[in-house]
């Protein structure tokens, strides 16, 4: 595994184009997907002393669901993202053979790995960056999963830019054996919204896709992956898999 020659291609060239929308329905919308980042530490949680470092960062969100206070630095590789974030979202070069992140307690990855043109290789590149004895939490798309499908068939279909995730092998047996991991898991992290049509708003801007084809997006978030209406709300039947790797004290 070449881990520092790991980048992302598309990622920059994506979102300089596309931050703005999927900023928007951040914005607006900032509890829809509050179960996907506090999942991040559902299993280690944070404690007061740690630090933490964000990449890619999107627009800075992570902060914004933390439940203890910790020091934490956000980068992104897109310009766009810099921009929607403010001063706190550093851009760095995805290409660079060295990311100057410094090191942290904890380093968190989350739904943007899979821009990666090997997702793997950027978590081993990613893991360089944790202390002695921290965490790396990653969480992203799993291969074979019926989000999965729905980002490389339907937003890849209706998208302008398209959409080729290369998503995360679920089996122990395609990550490095001397790797200490104590969470490899598809979690459930429904994305949670006032009602369908507010749920068919934010997944048109989040993903990209022109709000013409919102009645298209709907039909096909019923087939994949699903989403529940209660009365009082409607549940997108969102998972990832989640990874959190132990390095060496």
């Amino acid at each position: 595994m070449q881990a520092q020659y790991a980048h992302a291609p598309d990622y920059a060239h994506i979102f300089d184009q596309r931050a703005d929308g999927y900023h928007a329905a951040m914005r607006l919308m900032p509890q829809a997907r509050r179960a996907e980042f506090t999942t991040l530490f559902s299993e280690i949680p944070l404690q007061a002393h740690d630090s933490m470092l964000d990449i890619p960062s999107g627009g800075g969100y992570l902060q914004h669901y933390l439940d203890t206070p910790c020091a934490i630095q956000c980068f992104d590789f897109s310009a766009g993202f810099a921009h929607e974030g403010g001063a706190h979202v550093q851009k760095i070069d995805a290409h660079a053979p060295f990311w100057p992140i410094g090191v942290a307690s904890r380093v968190v990855s989350l739904a943007g790995l899979h821009h990666f043109d090997d997702p793997l290789a950027a978590v081993a590149r990613l893991l360089r960056h944790v202390q002695p004895g921290g965490v790396l939490h990653v969480a992203d798309v799993a291969q074979d999963s019926p989000q999965g499908a729905f980002l490389n068939g339907f937003v890849d279909r209706y998208n302008p830019q398209g959409h080729k995730g290369n998503f995360f092998p679920t089996a122990r047996s395609a990550w490095p054996a001397d790797w200490r991991i104590s969470r490899l898991r598809q979690e459930n992290i429904p994305w949670v919204f006032a009602d369908v049509q507010a749920m068919c708003w934010f997944c048109c801007n989040l993903f990209g896709v022109p709000l013409q084809h919102a009645a298209a997006l709907q039909a096909e978030l019923a087939r994949l992956p699903g989403y529940t209406e209660y009365a009082d709300r409607c549940e997108l039947h969102w998972s990832l898999l989640y990874l959190d790797v132990h390095a060496p004290a």
